[in-house]
């Protein structure tokens, strides 16, 4: 008998949580998948120009406190390289055996730069990737747009954000002109957002 009295209890505590939701909302707002728990946070982390979730230009270069400020949502892997001379350390987020993000800053220091590559993480004006350059501008003028100097086999280009200088968009599309030149803004405006790029300063 006790234990089907605490059966009964936790079942009418199931239906009295759904029985709220419904009288919050109505019936016909209801998205169901927001009443799982998995999904509760799954969108928690957005971009700003303060910083990526909880991580900010104060945020340590230390594992476990990035992996905290990111819901522990990645693996990660730890490295290093050079950028103008100077030993830099980095760690490689991976989800679903991709690189979905990656952390640069000084080792031992604080996190100064981080490039999101993941598709549910959002700015908060709502820019992710696969957004359409002529949805974010008009031209290329207006995003100070200039080629990737980085940039590989994908044409790429970077533009900074139209909120923030501390946000920058790279862009990535086809066209048949040289990689060190930025495209028209009639083929650029179907150019989508590869990656977004924060830095501290």
């Amino acid at each position: 008998m006790p234990q089907l009295f605490g059966n009964s209890r936790l079942n009418w505590l199931q239906v009295s949580f759904v029985t709220s939701l419904f009288s919050l909302t109505g019936c016909s707002s209801i998205s169901w998948s927001n009443l799982y728990p998995m999904n509760w946070f799954a969108s928690s982390v957005k971009i700003s120009a303060t910083g990526v979730g909880q991580i900010n230009k104060m945020t340590p270069m230390k594992e476990q406190i990035i992996a905290a400020a990111l819901d522990n949502r990645y693996h990660f892997r730890s490295g290093m390289q050079t950028e103008q001379g100077q030993l830099i350390s980095l760690f490689q987020g991976i989800k679903n055996d991709q690189e979905k993000i990656v952390i640069y800053g000084i080792e031992k220091g604080k996190v100064k730069r981080i490039e999101i590559m993941e598709e549910d993480i959002k700015t908060v004006w709502e820019t992710q990737i696969g957004t359409p350059f002529s949805q974010v501008y008009q031209n290329a003028v207006q995003g100070s747009c200039y080629p990737d100097p980085n940039q590989t086999n994908m044409l790429t280009i970077n533009c900074v954000s139209p909120q923030s200088t501390q946000v920058t968009y790279r862009f990535t599309g086809k066209w048949s002109g040289p990689k060190n030149l930025v495209p028209s803004n009639d083929i650029l405006a179907n150019w989508k957002v590869s990656s977004i790029i924060w830095s501290a300063q």
